[in-house]
């Protein structure tokens, strides 16, 4: 049986068959649909004009007032609660290739393929054939998660796919291998999540449970938690930093900036739970969707609780990604419209290991693409 380490880093071309070409081919076929489409579908809603003046006004004043609001005079810049990060990435679009839907757009996009990519990476990065990870790239650009989000405007896939992406790094920083790259590894890690955290406070979930995630490594043997330890660390430093420099530069401190975050979204009876002072706004879609993946969590705890191989990496990865999903949850309404930020990341791998549990042989690697497709 082949190490981790071996999984990641070895050799794919031995292990790829006709059917994991396909599964590629279908997947870029859906982006070059989302390219093709990017400035008529869909039609711009207000958050997406809202952002697009604001990222608009960096160009133009510097501001971060939206402009399309600027008669207002009570309307405060967009930066210290969603960051810098998308909308300086917008501006940046604007100022290279001029105010369009279709430039305004492309950082969803981006975003979308680094969601995808990151998420295959990840199903490699804790030991998935390649068959589960092409199959899975190819579904998940077809997922309503992905479909809706793509060419909408928002930052929601870029930020998850930078949460992803770091996770997978992570992953790789923890693992065997020659010479001891946690310290690169835990850098970039710790990078990919200061750039989801200045995106979007809806990423505050994913490194909280993230950092809860971390405590299973002292699990590990003391050679192997020494690496793991100063892979964590890195990128926690790099966390802190980014907050740190980010919250001076509006004027503030990490704690008075989470407050106002907190203050802000508090009471919102369309994003906020009931937790926060909102409300769930409960419909028949969102019980429907919520209920089978909630089951799919209890199913994935004891899977993963049974396996004895379920150690190290894979325990990591498991707390980070099912806490994320309880806290999302728990703190954001509308879960079926949010669903990319605890969807998307955690039914590949919660798939993969159940079909793990089923059975452990080449010979019907097709039971994982099944579970797959099922859940999806």
């Amino acid at each position: 049986q082949k190490t981790a380490y071996e999984i990641t880093y070895g050799d794919w071309s031995s292990d790829v068959c006709s059917s994991d070409l396909v599964s590629v081919i279908v997947g870029l076929l859906a982006f070059a649909a989302f390219g093709f489409t990017i400035d008529r579908v869909p039609t711009v809603g207000f958050d997406e004009t809202i952002y697009a003046s604001t990222a608009w006004s960096l160009v133009t004043d510097g501001s971060g007032v939206p402009t399309v609001l600027s008669d207002n005079l009570r309307i405060p810049s967009d930066l210290p609660f969603r960051g810098p990060v998308f909308h300086y990435l917008n501006a940046a679009a604007f100022k290279s290739f001029g105010l369009s839907t279709s430039v305004f757009r492309l950082s969803s996009l981006l975003g979308a393929m680094l969601l995808a990519l990151s998420c295959t990476l990840l199903v490699r990065a804790v030991g998935g054939t390649v068959g589960s990870a092409a199959f899975y790239f190819a579904v998940v650009t077809l997922c309503p998660q992905i479909g809706s989000t793509a060419t909408l405007g928002r930052m929601d896939p870029l930020a998850t796919g930078l949460e992803v992406l770091g996770l997978v790094f992570l992953c790789k920083g923890f693992q065997n291998g020659p010479g001891d790259r946690s310290l690169s590894f835990g850098l970039a890690a710790g990078i990919c999540w200061s750039l989801a955290m200045l995106s979007t406070p809806r990423s505050f979930p994913f490194i909280a449970a993230a950092a809860v995630g971390s405590l299973t490594l002292f699990r590990a043997p003391a050679a192997a938690r020494r690496r793991d330890i100063v892979c964590v660390a890195t990128a926690s430093v790099v966390i802190a930093v980014a907050a740190l420099a980010w919250s001076a530069a509006i004027g503030a401190t990490p704690l008075s900036w989470i407050s106002y975050i907190s203050a802000l979204a508090a009471g919102d009876p369309l994003n906020a739970s009931p937790l926060l002072g909102g409300t769930w706004n409960l419909t028949v879609v969102t019980f429907l969707n919520i209920t089978p993946i909630g089951i799919g969590l209890i199913i994935a705890i004891g899977v993963w609780a049974t396996r004895k191989k379920a150690q190290g990496i894979p325990a990591f990865v498991w707390v980070a990604l099912i806490g994320n999903a309880m806290l999302t949850l728990a703190l954001i309404s509308r879960q079926e419209s949010y669903g990319i930020y605890w969807v998307i990341p955690f039914v590949p791998l919660a798939v993969a290991r159940t079909g793990a549990a089923l059975s452990d042989s080449s010979s019907v690697r097709g039971v994982r693409e099944s579970l797959l497709g099922i859940w999806i």
